[in-house]
């Protein structure tokens, strides 16, 4: 996944968030699902982008 199609998918993701914390008739739990999974792709995708700075790094030393 490249960074922009990231920025797009974690903006997606947001607004899903916000819509669903706007709606009357919302579970606690479907708001803290879709959090925990932004917090995942978040963190997915910096873990990708630390492994390849740190392959790139490896490779120059």
């Amino acid at each position: 996944m490249t960074e922009e199609q990231f920025k797009k998918l974690l903006e997606q993701e947001r607004k899903r968030l916000h819509d669903l914390c706007n709606q009357p008739s919302i579970l606690p739990e479907q708001i803290l699902q879709q959090s925990e999974y932004l917090d995942q792709l978040i963190v997915a995708f910096l873990q990708k982008k630390l492994s390849i700075l740190i392959k790139e790094d490896n490779q120059k030393n």
